[in-house]
């Protein structure tokens, strides 16, 4: 059984796209952008509240300035998901249309 799951993930003209959805290589691959995503904004916080003191900037102002940027980076990403699922349900084979709705 696991052996049809990965040929059809790896099989170009498969519908099959459960296999390649429940892939673990695929999860493995996106927790580890989002590890990195997240061990940027961890060193990133870190430079930031470090450097704060010396451009005598208070600590309040950098808690400000980072949910300011943290909200502001939403509306960019948000359109980046919805243009992905656009482009998604546009280019999906035919009978996984109708299995989605």
């Amino acid at each position: 059984m696991k052996t049809q799951q990965i040929m059809a993930a790896g099989d170009p003209g498969s519908t099959d796209i459960w296999a390649l959805a429940n892939s673990p290589v695929l999860w493995f691959c996106a927790l580890g952008v989002f590890a990195v995503i997240f061990v940027q904004c961890v060193l990133y916080t870190r430079a930031v509240k470090k450097a704060a003191p010396h451009v005598d900037m208070p600590l309040a102002e950098v808690k400000e300035s980072l949910r300011a940027g943290a909200v502001a980076s939403i509306g960019p990403s948000l359109a980046v998901v919805l243009v992905a699922i656009a482009c998604w349900r546009f280019s999906a084979p035919q009978p996984f249309w109708y299995a989605s709705g």
